[in-house]
């Protein structure tokens, strides 16, 4: 009997995040109404609750870059709504399903992903700062700061996992209806990352290198999943990345102009931002898949 059960213990150990999609019902019609909803939502519908919403909390919030953020994160809690309809009613599996085959979620995990890669991101930063600090000015107004915390604490992770569940776990599972390679699995959401990232004003820095940034990035965060056997790692690091970057510094183009502590003075070369990409995603593969954060369980 212990050995039967240690069998099926070990059984499951080995699932694949990827085998999570087989538990739901995968008609081509579940898919193609799943992508209608997603692309109609996201072209007719979010702007105009971004408006709404702008409208509405201009009325008793007097920052108009903390409205925007408030207005443009809501629009996520509305995709995140959607997808959990989508699992749940039109796939018939659970939400859950969309981080690990057992519909867990290793909060353990999460969090060291999140605080591995914000203290990547504060050494780096910092680093620079003290090494050029004429290319950063300080911008810390607490009275705007303090107001912008509470919703970027709550509304950040909001935005940041319904991208994850969207690419790195529901498209990223369907399309292995379709085909096994991880290698095209990865690129494929990569790209399909990409896209609704390219309108970001961030772009003009030039067109090629800042698409290959997002490009990179989606990259990134889809092997780091299909290695770690989970989206644990990948919530954790886009929810830090985009805290970062809305709390402690941006850039002077920035989609989101929230009141940061420091802001970057100077123009930021697209192939400056994707080489420290590079050199940033390279350290936390290593530490998490070469080293003292390894993983122990079956990949």
């Amino acid at each position: 009997m212990y050995g039967f059960t240690s069998l099926l213990i070990q059984i499951n150990m080995n699932k694949r995040f990827l085998d999570a999609v087989h538990q739901g019902d995968n008609h081509w019609w579940h898919y193609c109404l799943a992508v209608f909803l997603i692309v109609y939502y996201w072209v007719n519908i979010s702007g105009y609750i971004v408006l709404i919403c702008q409208s509405l909390l201009s009325l008793i919030i007097s920052s108009d870059s903390i409205v925007f953020f408030i207005s443009t994160s809501t629009a996520f809690i509305a995709l995140l709504l959607i997808l959990i309809f989508i699992v749940q009613r039109l796939h018939r599996r659970s939400f859950y399903s969309l981080i690990s085959t057992d519909a867990s979620i290793d909060k353990k995990r999460l969090l060291l992903g999140f605080g591995v890669w914000l203290i990547q991101l504060f050494i780096f930063t910092f680093s620079d700062i003290s090494i050029h600090p004429q290319d950063y000015l300080y911008k810390f107004d607490p009275q705007q700061w303090f107001l912008l915390l509470p919703f970027a604490l709550i509304l950040t992770p909001i935005q940041t996992s319904a991208e994850e569940f969207l690419f790195r776990g529901y498209l990223m599972q369907g399309l292995s209806l379709i085909t096994k390679h991880r290698l095209l699995l990865i690129l494929i959401t990569s790209f399909l990352f990409t896209i609704p990232h390219l309108g970001n004003p961030e772009m003009q820095r030039g067109f090629i290198l800042g698409a290959m940034s997002y490009f990179v990035w989606g990259i990134f965060l889809a092997a780091i999943t299909l290695k770690d056997n989970g989206l644990e790692l990948a919530l954790g690091v886009h929810a830090a990345n985009n805290l970062f970057s809305f709390l402690i510094m941006r850039a002077q183009d920035s989609v989101i102009p929230n009141p940061t502590i420091f802001v970057f003075a100077r123009a930021i070369n697209a192939q400056e931002g994707l080489i420290s990409l590079l050199i940033n995603a390279g350290i936390f593969y290593a530490v998490f898949f070469g080293g003292i954060a390894r993983k122990p369980k079956s990949n």
